[in-house]
Parts: structure tokens; C-alpha cells; sequence
């Protein structure tokens, strides 16, 4: 039911539940949609929300360029300045748009890419052109967006909504649920020579940690199929 709810949830993401549930002062999310002839980016934070268009002249040749050497990269400075100039100049059309009104301090970004944007590392663009009269290929002293944003990649807002509303109900639920079947005494003499020997002080290590971690702990009879499967989606941790 989970899956299914997932995959054909047709449902659009309300704007203000966004910019409430996925957005904090130090967050935007850029997410982008390709038109017929026209890039949209869709730049949310929690204050805002504007809609960009993008040009997409020589914008799908340029991502096979970038990848390419991304690929295979290589030491020498033709390749180096290629790489360069192509980072800088897809930060310009893809981010510059939004990014340059963004407040300082607002260092998170959440990326929803669509169609040839999915094969964008973003966080290899550079946001500044690379001026160096060097003639060495030094990737090592790029000023890559990955040092100025922690940046992280979704869907859509309504798996991110989904996701977002799974891990707070489970920051509710118990984390640990440990389980140890001992056997003992009568279940020891009925086990077949085939069965797999007792995991010596597997009893005291389950009521150990279930004290450590305020968790729940199932021993000997109580650690069944039937309990496992009963906690097994309100808990975070699961001890076999």
C-alpha cells in the first residue's frame, strides 16, 4: 500500500506546506521543470517563491560536455580550462538566478532536478570564473559550490513532504526492539542435532542494551515472528 501510495500519489504539493514543513531560514529548495522550449526553476524558501525561465539554447550539449570530463578528467590545461569554464558558465544559467538574491547565512540548498539535470553533480559548479595565469590544471584550488552549500537532492516536494512526515513519526515511536530467543531447559533438550547452537549470554547482552537505549526486549518465547513483524515499522532499531 506504502509503494502504491508512493508511485501513483498524483496529489501537488501545497506551496505554504512546503515552505513550512521542508524550508527553514537557512534553507531553499530549486526546483526545476522542463517546458516545451523553456527551463522553469522554481526557487522556494521560506519567505518566498519565484519562478525563473531559463533558457535552454546548447544547455543539454553543455551538460554531455561537463560530465564527459567529469568522466574521464584529465591533467592537462586545455581540459582544465574546458572543465572550468563550463562549471561557471552552468552556474550562471542554472543557479545565478536564484542564488544571487539568496540572504547570507542561507547555506542549504535542495535540488529537484528534471530531465538532462539529473546527470548534474551541482555541487561541482564554480560560482566565481577561475582566474589563474598559471597554465597548471589545479582542481584542487577550485572554489566548487560544495564549499559554500550543503546540498542535498529530491524527487519532488511530496516524496520530500512523505519522507519528511515518516522520519518525524518515527522520532516518536520507540527506537530499539531487541530480541533474543534463548533457549532453555525443555526448548534446549527438543531442539534436533541440525539447529544451531545457543548464543551464550545473548540474554543478558538484549536486556543490556535495551536498558541502555529505553527499549523494548522480547526473550526466549516472547522473541517470535509475530512480535518482529509488530514492531518492526515503529522502530528504528531492530537487535537480532
Amino acid at each position: 500500500p506504502s509503494y502504491y501510495r508512493l508511485k501513483y500519489n498524483l496529489e501537488v504539493s501545497d506551496v505554504t506546506q512546503v515552505q513550512t514543513e521542508l524550508c527553514d531560514p537557512n534553507t531553499s529548495i530549486l526546483q526545476y521543470f522542463f517546458g516545451d522550449s523553456t527551463l522553469y526553476l522554481f526557487h522556494i524558501s521560506q519567505s518566498e517563491c519565484r519562478v525563473i525561465e531559463i533558457s535552454v539554447k546548447n544547455l543539454e550539449e553543455e551538460i554531455i560536455q561537463f560530465h564527459a570530463l567529469l568522466a574521464e578528467p584529465l591533467d592537462d590545461y586545455n581540459s582544465f580550462e574546458s572543465y572550468t569554464r563550463l562549471a561557471n558558465g552552468l552556474y550562471e544559467k542554472l543557479l545565478a538566478p536564484a542564488l544571487n538574491d539568496v540572504p547570507a547565512g542561507q547555506d542549504k540548498l535542495i535540488v529537484i532536478p528534471d530531465g538532462v539535470l539529473n546527470y548534474l553533480p551541482f555541487q561541482t559548479l564554480l560560482a566565481q570564473q577561475w582566474e589563474d595565469t598559471s597554465s597548471e590544471a589545479r582542481y584542487d584550488l577550485l572554489p566548487y559550490l560544495i564549499l559554500n552549500y550543503s546540498i542535498s537532492y529530491g524527487y519532488s516536494c511530496s516524496l520530500l513532504l512523505e519522507q519528511a512526515a515518516i522520519a518525524q513519526q518515527k522520532s516518536r515511536a520507540n527506537r530499539l526492539a531487541a530480541f533474543a530467543p534463548v533457549f532453555k531447559g525443555e526448548l534446549a533438550e527438543n531442539r534436533s542435532s541440525t539447529d544451531l547452537n545457543q548464543l551464550v549470554y545473548s540474554e543478558e547482552e538484549v536486556r543490556y542494551i535495551s536498558k541502555l537505549f529505553k527499549g523494548k526486549s522480547y526473550i526466549g518465547n516472547e522473541a517470535s515472528l509475530s512480535n518482529f513483524l509488530k514492531d518492526l515499522a515503529s522502530h528504528t532499531i531492530l537487535h537480532l
